[in-house]
């Protein structure tokens, strides 16, 4: 009987300190993904005004996110940090950092970080000219933000793709882009906005394809889905660009009415 007792007694210790260590792991675990998280915060607080400031304080939260096994930190960590790479210029640290950052996605279940890599991925291809590379992996973005059922988003992408091929003169394809995020929006609810500056990107290739007609129509029902006192901002741009494409064809009445509203 006594030599039950120990062996319950000695149980009963190491059950005991088992529970403590997890405890302690436990807030170890807390205390690190705190941190990660206030890193990432106080990056971007100050991203706007000092960048390489705020990527230090990206690469703590990234170092330690990883370190610890922290995933949605990992993830955020990396999505942060892409972004200032690129607004620094790093690209091809951006690029390292989001190639690395694939490998864990692909073995993870989750949708939301493979699309977040992929977009990094994206972004970064664009700003180092690689178009192809930027449309392939916004496309695999798209497909990830679609089976989350994020079709916001997913317009959003179509739009990015848009802007790249329109800056590299791929016209047909910037419109392909341009109206694939268009039908989306116009069904979303409150809209309006990403409504009216799709259809004023469309107008705009258009008007670069020198295909004034279109231009001038898809411009005329962006603006008139805009209230003129309280998006006199958002209208500024497409007052100008009627004004200059209604120059081009010499309706110079048309012309400095258009410029006129814009001042």
């Amino acid at each position: 009987m006594a030599h039950y007792h120990n062996r319950l007694r000695t149980y009963i210790v190491l059950f005991i300190s088992l529970m403590g260590t997890s405890t302690l792991a436990q807030s170890s675990y807390s205390t690190d993904t705190a941190y990660v998280s206030a890193m990432l915060r106080k990056g971007e607080a100050i991203e706007t005004q000092n960048v390489e400031k705020a990527i230090e304080y990206y690469q703590k939260g990234h170092a330690t996110a990883k370190a610890v096994a922290f995933t949605k930190g990992y993830f955020e960590a990396v999505r942060l940090l892409t972004f200032a790479y690129n607004g620094a210029g790093r690209h091809e640290e951006a690029r390292q950092l989001a190639l690395e950052a694939l490998a864990r996605a692909e073995s993870d279940t989750a949708k939301r970080y493979r699309m977040i890599v992929h977009t990094a991925l994206a972004i970064t291809a664009s700003n180092q000219g690689d178009t192809k590379e930027a449309i392939r992996q916004y496309e695999q973005a798209a497909n990830y933000v679609r089976l989350l059922g994020r079709r916001d988003n997913e317009a959003v992408i179509y739009n990015n793709m848009g802007v790249i091929c329109e800056r590299q003169h791929l016209y047909e394809q910037a419109l392909s882009f341009y109206k694939k995020s268009l039908a989306i929006v116009q069904k979303l609810p409150n809209s309006t906005y990403d409504i009216a500056g799709t259809l004023f990107n469309i107008g705009t290739v258009y008007s670069d394809q020198e295909k004034v007609g279109p231009s001038i129509a898809y411009t005329l029902r962006a603006i008139g889905m805009l209230d003129p006192a309280r998006d006199f901002n958002r209208l500024i741009p497409m007052y100008n660009n009627l004004g200059i494409t209604y120059r081009n064809i010499n309706k110079f009445d048309s012309c400095f009415y258009y410029l006129n509203k814009a001042l």
